[in-house]
């Protein structure tokens, strides 16, 4: 947030995207500096040999460095990287992955200090890796919290007869025992506190836990066959045309999926000895999404999400061009490994160009997402900014009918409507009420309800009495998000329609179901202020500057102007 702060701060706010791209790419190159340190020393301890050099270097180092660039270059241009820079907010998942790969090469570097002798100086760089790691990255996005996972995988597979694992070997059975079965508790209860977590947020998603879990399965190969093979019609903003399997059945690759993640994974413990480098990156792509691609109830897929997993699949490329064979041989994986680059490259070059404004954005997205609901929506908000309504209410219409539960997509046909000062059709309306009455309330219903609100004072004031029915709709709903934040929203609609009383108790029961919210209270003041009932606004100004002494975010510059307004009402009354 800071870094964004700064970047709107000179930048001249959001004029220009500029700024804030060019901050993403500067962390990029980054990132892809500290990918090529981290590879250096992974490949420094698999022992990589001189003729695993395509160079015909003499010197080991030589031939790690070498690979090290080749894993850092094709991490860095991989076309799925596009949308972690590129999609403006997902720097926090580059920040993410700096502090992660920070962590992660201090912690390395602590290992081999323990292992020349110097085991204060080793413990303390451990000790900082993990922690600071962790602690600065989980501050970027909490997916930083897998580091410690991440270095648990480089003890596997780097340092399994290193101290203290060769203690292991002595140790006696029961021991042994012992430790499993605390580590396996310890496991289960981690995983009951994240499911008991997790399972009441699926409330407001069209999928459940299950559902969600055994689609990732599918979405894990969808991602490894879009590092493979990044095929520009494949790749996009948005993944929201994923199919949910409903079963282990439905649709039918979701059992082969699972068993080929089952597959995969104990193909990496068979590579522990055989080929650690391999080995390594299948179980790093896995990890690296053991928070964003399990049970937690995020949205099905994105690209982004594959930023530092994808660490994994270079490493797989890696131990491709480090294996030994016939110069003959040699040369032809080498230049299969060029010809790889130079399609990465290509491959980003032309998506970043249809990046390059909304126009061709949309176009591209639609193009290769048909299917997809929110890049209809996205686009029919363009077509509605350059005053193309009649294509704008085709693409909402055909985003109401890709997603038939959505009350905000139904909700955008009565918008382009009020746009346009035209009547709308009795049927859409009824649509709205049937689907809110229905269905969940989304994110992207509120997002929807939040656009509704803006333009209510400007152009949209004839779905005021629409709004209201809607948020009362959703306050009657047992499972409806966070009902005091729309009882202030019902407040401030009744306000706008002179419903003052009603308005006054919905915005009191906002307010005394969460005391640190305290828009209502600035709402309260509002009224009275608007009625010349300057004693009651004295009062809850009072009881707004208790409540604002209390909150985590205090708002002393809006009270300071409102007591102004309330001292110049009183001097002019006098």
């Amino acid at each position: 947030m800071a870094s964004f702060a700064l970047n709107y701060y000179f930048a001249d706010g959001l004029k220009d995207s500029t700024p804030f791209k060019l901050t993403n790419l500067v962390i990029h190159l980054l990132n892809t500096l500290l990918v090529f340190w981290l590879a250096s020393l992974i490949l420094s301890r698999v022992r990589v040999r001189p003729n695993m050099s395509a160079s015909g270097a003499s010197q080991p180092h030589n031939a790690v460095y070498l690979l090290a660039a080749c894993v850092a270059l094709v991490w860095s241009i991989h076309p799925i990287q596009l949308t972690s820079v590129l999609y403006v907010v997902q720097r926090m998942t580059e920040l993410a992955a700096t502090f992660t790969l920070l962590g992660l090469i201090c912690y390395l570097h602590g290992r081999e200090q323990m292992l020349a002798g110097r085991k204060k100086i080793g413990l303390w760089l451990t000790s900082i890796g993990i922690v600071g790691g962790s602690t600065l990255g989980i501050l970027s996005k909490e997916n930083a919290a897998l580091l410690p996972l991440f270095a648990v995988l480089l003890e596997l597979f780097l340092y399994q007869n290193e101290l203290p694992w060769r203690n292991w070997r002595i140790f006696p059975a029961r021991k042994k025992w012992t430790i499993w079965i605390l580590m396996a508790l310890t496991a289960l209860v981690i995983l009951l506190l994240v499911t008991m977590y997790a399972l009441p947020r699926y409330e407001n998603r069209d999928f459940t836990m299950f559902e969600r879990l055994v689609t990732e399965a599918r979405v894990m190969f969808f991602y490894l066959s879009l590092l493979f093979v990044p095929d520009i019609s494949r790749l996009g903003h948005q993944h929201d045309d994923v199919i949910i399997s409903s079963s282990f059945f439905i649709p039918w690759t979701t059992l082969p999926s699972l068993l080929g993640i089952a597959a995969l994974i104990i193909t990496g413990f068979w590579l522990l000895k055989r080929n650690p480098l391999l080995g390594l990156g299948i179980f790093w792509f896995f990890a690296g999404h053991l928070m964003e691609s399990t049970i937690l109830p995020l949205e099905i897929a994105h690209e982004h999400r594959n930023y530092l997993p994808s660490f994994g699949f270079a490493l797989g490329i890696a131990s491709v061009l480090a294996h030994p064979a016939p110069s003959q041989r040699r040369r032809l994986i080498w230049a299969a490994y060029a010809a790889i680059v130079m399609a990465f490259t290509g491959t980003t070059f032309v998506r970043a160009s249809q990046w390059s404004d909304h126009n061709t954005f949309y176009r591209y997205e639609i193009a290769h997402h048909p299917q997809s609901a929110r890049s209809q929506i996205g686009y029919s908000v363009l077509l509605e900014a350059q005053g193309r309504y009649q294509e704008a209410q085709k693409a909402v219409r055909q985003a109401a009918a890709l997603d038939t539960h959505e009350a905000g997509y139904a909700m955008e046909l009565l918008l382009l409507d009020a746009r346009q000062k035209q009547a709308s059709n009795q049927a859409d309306y009824t649509e709205v009420l049937q689907r809110l009455r229905d269905g969940k309330i989304t994110a992207t219903t509120i997002l929807t309800l939040n656009r509704v609100d803006e333009c209510l004072p400007k152009w949209c004031n004839s779905l005021l009495p629409y709004i209201e029915q809607w948020v009362e709709i959703i306050l009657e709903k047992p499972d409806a998000p966070d009902p005091y934040y729309f009882q202030y929203r019902l407040g401030r609609i009744k306000a706008m329609q002179g419903k003052y009383l009603e308005a006054l108790n919905l915005f009191q029961q906002a307010h005394d179901a969460d005391k640190q919210f305290l828009h209502p209270l600035f709402e309260q003041i509002a009224i009275f202020i608007k009625l010349g009932q300057i004693h009651n606004a004295e009062y809850v100004l009072a009881k707004l500057k208790e409540a604002n002494a209390q909150t985590r975010y205090p708002r002393d510059r809006e009270i300071s102007r409102i007591e102004t307004d309330i001292n110049r009402l009183k001097n002019r009354a006098n």
